[in-house]
């Protein structure tokens, strides 16, 4: 296998795996994994993680944003907490790391594509997100209500008035029943009393607009 062979194998791949080139090429895991490393060094791949590559932006014909890199430098994983937030608008801050939930140890990875953070969700906690298209990618991501319980379960402390106030949180983007339900099926305390104080704040907030 020579690289022109794995630029027409891959070309149309936003990534692929050094499993993906034992397939296609019919060589051995060894013999793959001496030229994918000697294609590194050349710059004519690139490596995102161990055992996960793309082209080189000149060869590569499909675009590789952001969203979908973090969905698949972690399986599985799902788009959540203030990078979501920031996305919709329920907070002001661009937030440029993206953030996703994982059911593994929190891990994060930086590359020539940005930073990414998975934070470690319990399994009763997987709800409340959906297969969407983000930056031209099908993706998994939390809705804003669960966006907002994520980022709040992953902080040191509940968050009281102050906290919304602070992350300047337009409650306006949040459907209070939902948030609510879904703090009643988690079941953490921490979220309960949070999800009260945000009524506060949203009551507080009505005021003013």
């Amino acid at each position: 296998m020579n690289y022109e062979e794995l630029r027409k194998w891959t070309c149309q791949l936003p990534v692929f795996s050094a499993q993906d080139v034992v397939i296609v090429s019919g060589q051995d895991s060894s013999s793959v994994q001496v030229a994918l490393h000697r294609w590194t060094q050349a710059g004519r791949i690139e490596r995102l993680r161990r055992g996960l590559y793309t082209l080189n932006e000149h060869d590569r014909e499909v675009a590789l944003t952001p969203a979908y890199l973090a969905s698949v430098l972690v399986e599985p994983c799902y788009l959540s907490g203030v990078w979501v937030l920031s996305q919709f608008s329920v907070i002001p801050e661009a937030v440029f790391a993206v953030i996703a939930a994982t059911r593994g140890r929190r891990v994060q990875f930086e590359n020539a594509y940005g930073r990414f953070t998975y934070h470690r969700l319990p399994e009763r906690a997987w709800f409340g997100y959906s297969s969407r298209e983000v930056q031209g990618f099908c993706v998994l991501q939390a809705n804003c209500e669960k966006a907002l319980l994520d980022a709040i379960y992953w902080s040191d402390s509940y968050w009281d008035q102050n906290r919304f106030k602070q992350e300047r949180v337009d409650a306006r983007c949040l459907n209070e029943g939902r948030l609510q339900q879904y703090a009643e099926k988690w079941g953490a305390a921490k979220l309960r009393r949070s999800v009260e104080q945000f009524k506060l704040y949203k009551e507080a907030a009505c005021q003013i607009w």
